[in-house]
C-alpha cells in the first residue's frame, strides 16, 4: 500500500515561488496582465488616429499605469503579504497525507480527509507540487519536505494513478 506524509515547512522562499507560480503560471493568470495594457495601447493608437488626444493620453497612462503596477509593485505586495504571515522563520503550517483511499491534511487548528475527487488540479515543477483543491485555495508540497524517503517524483507517479490526466499539469 502506497503512502505517502509531506510536512509542508513554509519560509519566504517558498512561499514567494508560490505566489510567482500562481499569479504568473497556474491557470494563465498571467494573461490578464498582457491583455489590459495591450487593449489600452491599441485603444490609445486609435485615439491618436481619430485625433483624440485627450483619450489617447488616458489609454496610454492606464496602459503603462497597468505595466508599471504588475512589473514594480508586485514585488513590495509580496514582502507586506511576507510580513504579514511571518515567514521570517522556517514553519511546519500543516501536514498532509495520501494513501490509496483519500488524503488527510492537518494543522495546529484543524484536520479533515478528503476523497480524490475534491481535488481541482495539481502542477508539479521541479521541486515543488502545488495542490489546488480549487483556484483559490492551494496546498504546497516542496520536495524536501516529503518524508519517509520518498521522492518528489514517485508522489507524482502516485498522483497519476489516483487522477484525470486533465487534472495533472507538469510545468518545468
Amino acid at each position: 500500500m502506497y503512502k505517502f506524509t509531506i510536512a509542508t515547512k513554509l519560509d519566504e522562499r517558498t512561499y514567494a515561488a508560490f505566489a510567482r507560480f500562481n499569479t504568473f503560471r497556474a491557470f494563465n493568470h498571467f494573461i490578464g496582465y498582457i491583455i489590459f495594457p495591450a487593449a489600452m495601447l491599441l485603444f490609445a493608437i486609435i485615439n491618436l488616429r481619430e485625433g483624440s488626444i485627450p483619450f489617447f493620453f488616458i489609454c496610454l497612462l492606464l496602459a503603462l499605469f497597468s505595466t508599471l503596477y504588475h512589473t514594480v509593485f508586485y514585488s513590495a505586495i509580496l514582502r507586506r503579504q511576507l510580513r504579514r504571515l511571518n515567514l521570517s522563520a522556517e514553519k511546519t503550517v500543516y501536514t498532509v497525507c495520501f494513501t490509496e483511499e483519500n488524503f488527510h491534511i492537518e494543522n495546529d487548528t484543524e484536520q479533515a480527509d478528503y476523497t480524490w475527487s475534491n481535488i481541482h488540479t495539481v502542477y508539479k515543477t521541479k521541486d515543488v507540487i502545488y495542490l489546488y483543491m480549487l483556484k483559490t485555495k492551494c496546498f504546497i508540497l516542496p520536495a524536501k519536505d516529503i518524508l519517509d524517503g520518498k521522492t518528489i517524483d514517485e508522489l507524482w507517479a502516485f498522483l497519476q494513478t489516483k487522477l484525470q490526466k486533465y487534472q495533472l499539469k507538469q510545468r518545468t
